[in-house]
């Protein structure tokens, strides 16, 4: 019984390093993709941005609580929720 409650735990902490890298990794790819909407020319530069707030939504809808987690991620279409 006891192995069970260890490999549990360890199952627990292996999902939470996925999620805090799956933000650290967000984070990173938000800013890369402002730092490039920066230098692009004028037609590619909102695609740029909105791609980026799409992005920053993902990081909000993560970080709310879990009532929320399945609403508004980058699968999900625009106006669709997910139950």
């Amino acid at each position: 019984m006891r192995d069970c409650v260890a490999l549990n735990s360890d199952y627990d902490l292996s999902i939470i390093r996925t999620a805090i890298f799956m933000e650290e990794f967000i984070e990173e790819r938000v800013k890369l993709i402002r730092s490039l909407a920066d230098k692009a020319d004028p037609f590619i530069k909102p695609r740029l941005i909105r791609l980026a707030e799409r992005y920053e939504h993902e990081l909000w809808v993560r970080r709310r609580p879990a009532f929320g987690r399945y609403r508004g991620s980058l699968n999900a279409g625009s106006s669709s929720l997910k139950t």
